[in-house]
């Protein structure tokens, strides 16, 4: 794998004050989180409303393999997308609510079905077996602690960091 791309896109209500960050963004790094291990250090574009509120950002996360996160709050239409891609292919998980994973090859194009669970019921699921003295679950607070620092890192984040990214882009 050399590349993960998440797309996270949507129109949330401006006078309901949540962010692209703590409403959007934070779903991405668990994903990222999940299929990497860890989620890398990144160089990001972030487009804030006029208040300074952060509505829309393009973030590039580590060398290799490098992850990307687009996520916007002001985006007319829902759009929702995790992709994996190699050397000898790639995977598609085509929308949130999807029963199968597209992966293409030289070979072609194949789908692959499985159960659509949501994320949140089975982060439910596995919490409450764990306090029935089940395993503990994918999902504890040394991630919940890392997705933060990266939050508050985005957060943090101006323009000056476009600098950066678009250095990253171009190979320089």
């Amino acid at each position: 794998m050399q590349e993960i791309h998440c797309n996270r896109l949507g129109c949330i209500d401006p006078a309901r004050r949540l962010d692209v960050l703590t409403r959007v963004a934070n779903h991405d790094l668990t994903i990222i989180r999940h299929i990497l291990g860890t989620i890398p250090e990144t160089a990001l574009s972030l487009i804030r409303r006029e208040d300074g509120l952060p509505v829309s950002l393009l973030a590039v996360l580590g060398e290799g393999p490098r992850a990307t996160v687009s996520a916007s709050i002001r985006h007319p239409r829902h759009v929702r997308t995790v992709s994996l891609h190699g050397t000898e292919g790639a995977a598609l998980l085509p929308d949130a609510y999807a029963d199968h994973v597209l992966l293409r090859d030289a070979s072609g194009e194949e789908q692959i079905p499985f159960q659509n669970t949501m994320p949140l019921h089975e982060e439910l699921r596995e919490f409450v077996e764990y306090l029935e003295g089940g395993p503990p679950p994918r999902c504890g607070l040394d991630h919940a602690r890392e997705a933060a620092v990266a939050l508050d890192a985005l957060r943090r984040a101006d323009h000056s960091t476009m600098s950066t990214h678009d250095a990253a882009l171009s190979g320089s």
